[in-house]
């Protein structure tokens, strides 16, 4: 009987899934050396297991984010013509929120006191989970890059805001530096280049009211983007659409409502776009739901620029 009790006291204690002592473990003191090779490691302590495991996985995510911020980061500034990239310090974790892969090696319990949590995890393995979203990025943008005109040039620099932090986390995993081709300096070069070349803008915009504040709201885009116009030059920008506004049933008491159609094809030498819009617009008046379409339109060219600026 007592050799029954003796074992279900040994099987008890093992089934704990935390060591319960007044003398500390080892990783208290200082971690072992394979966090400073193969793994990222952390410890963490809470009122609970589930506290301290969650702190230990927020210890490893700061040991990211501090050599993230040791960085040069991605951004870009304009003065008005050439684009230009520069240093900044914050960036968004790929894995903020929770860490994949973790592996918790070990918890204490200190008598009487609070949970402590030894976490790990791989660094081959949390590279491995950033590769597979950043791999198809940089195979998109050097596509872009490649096409060599400013709408696909455009795309690969709009891209940089969801590559940039994951090249980030992935440097400060690593510990080197990730080789790309193109890089952002390459983009923005090719952008500024095409840009300084004057363009001859030529619209022919089908509708019966408004072809006058299109080609002005159009042009505005260009502008917006460092594009210089000119009649003279010999690089041609062909803009050809059709607008429409129809007649829609409001539902709401009190609201007219107006259908507006916006179909455009956009060509430059061996480039062709086409861009289409339609949206249904409320106000309380005409007048208010014209200032409404015009400000639709506008944001639906400048989210769409790339593709109008068919270089």
């Amino acid at each position: 009987m007592k050799k029954i009790i003796l074992l279900l006291l040994i099987v008890s204690c093992a089934s704990k899934p935390y060591l319960e002592s007044s003398t500390p473990p080892d990783w208290m003191a200082s971690m072992p050396d394979y966090c400073l090779d193969d793994f990222l490691c952390g410890v963490g302590e809470g009122r609970s297991m589930t506290q301290a495991d969650d702190r230990s996985k927020g210890e490893i995510l700061k040991t990211i984010k501090s050599n993230i911020d040791s960085i040069v980061e991605y951004s870009e500034k304009s003065d008005g013509k050439d684009l230009q990239s520069n240093a900044m310090t914050e960036t968004s974790l790929h894995s903020s929120g929770e860490l994949r892969s973790v592996e918790v090696v070990q918890r204490w319990k200190k008598e009487e006191g609070n949970y402590f949590t030894f976490s790990r995890v791989k660094k081959s393995v949390l590279l491995t989970e950033i590769e597979s979203e950043l791999n198809p990025l940089l195979s998109d943008q050097k596509l872009q890059f490649r096409k060599n005109n400013l709408g696909a040039l455009l795309r690969a620099k709009k891209m940089e805001s969801k590559i940039a932090p994951l090249v980030f986390e992935y440097e400060a995993i690593n510990g080197e530096k990730l080789a790309r081709n193109p890089s952002v300096d390459q983009i923005l070069r090719r952008i500024n280049n095409i840009r300084r070349r004057p363009v001859h803008l030529v619209m022919n915009i089908n509708s019966s009211s408004s072809s006058g504040l299109l080609k002005t709201i159009i042009r505005s885009v260009f502008v917006k983007n460092g594009i210089s116009l000119s009649s003279s030059s010999n690089k041609k920008v062909a803009i050809d659409g059709t607008f429409k506004v129809l007649d829609h049933q409001s539902k709401i008491k009190g609201f007219i409502q107006k259908k507006a159609e916006l179909n455009l094809v956009s060509r430059s030498g061996q480039n062709e776009s086409a861009l289409q819009f339609s949206r249904v617009v409320s106000g309380r008046s005409i007048s208010q739901v014209n200032e409404r379409i015009k400000f639709e339109i506008k944001r639906f060219l400048e989210d769409n620029m790339s593709d109008l600026l068919n270089l």
